[in-house]
């Protein structure tokens, strides 16, 4: 359960100014019986470093960052149907670490291509780099690739236990209002992260139920090339029991 925005750094003003990164965005959404994740660390994987928040549960994570510049993020799906969950699956929090060796949003996204779908429980995995993002979803039997770029806009992906098709329409409706008065901004979109309905609050992007609420918002920003200095952040923003923000992790790599 999530929801995931992207959008591209600027270095002028202006909607036309160059893009010079991208800026990701990620709130998790967890049951409140879930045990709290430890904040971001660098780590390394096969000679690449890379940042991550660490799922106690799977000893995984659901958003990462490398020192190439590519970022990912993992997002549960929820199928209408459901899904009959097998003693032989693999946590989906597994996926990402097994990724972050790769140097090209491409090279990972062919070891996506060649996971056994049946592994895992649905999932949707989201990879950018620079202004391109490509997303492979799973339904437990296929896995689909689609690609997109920044040039044409804002990125969006949301997920819920109570169904996605249910929490899709309003929240991306939001987000596709959200930037056309006031442009598109790391303060607005950290303005959508923080949004929710009073008076819908199991369907807003910051959401509270009785079973489950919005515990994390992780940034991750890439600006300039992997190589310049600070070029790559995670920040990381625990969400309290009353939806005000927690104490925030800021991990750089130098």
């Amino acid at each position: 359960m999530c929801t995931v925005t992207i959008i591209p750094l600027r270095r002028g003003a202006t909607e036309s100014s160059t893009p010079t990164g991208l800026r990701l965005a990620a709130n998790r959404d967890e049951l409140r019986t879930r045990p709290t994740a430890q904040p971001p660390v660098i780590q390394e994987f096969r000679g690449r470093r890379a940042i991550l928040p660490i799922d106690p549960d799977s000893g995984g994570t659901w958003v990462a960052v490398n020192d190439a510049g590519l970022v990912m993020t993992l997002l549960n799906v929820n199928l209408p149907e459901g899904y009959e969950r097998t003693a032989t699956m693999r946590s989906r929090g597994t996926i990402i670490p097994n990724l972050l060796h790769h140097g090209t949003l491409e090279e990972a996204l062919k070891d996506v291509k060649d996971l056994r779908a049946g592994d895992f429980p649905p999932f949707r995995i989201v990879l950018a780099q620079a202004d391109i993002y490509a997303t492979a979803r799973s339904d437990g039997k296929t896995v689909t690739i689609q690609h997109g770029t920044l040039s044409d806009g804002p990125a969006f992906f949301t997920s819920s236990g109570l169904g996605d098709a249910l929490v899709d329409g309003p929240r991306r409706g939001l987000f596709d209002s959200w930037f056309n008065s006031h442009g598109v901004t790391p303060q607005r979109q950290d303005a959508l992260h923080a949004h929710r309905w009073p008076e819908r609050l199991p369907l807003s992007v910051c959401m509270s139920r009785a079973d489950a609420r919005t515990v994390s918002r992780t940034v991750v920003e890439i600006e300039g090339t992997p190589h310049d200095p600070g070029a790559i952040r995670m920040v990381y923003t625990p969400i309290e029991e009353n939806l005000s923000q927690g104490k925030t992790v800021r991990v750089q790599l130098d």
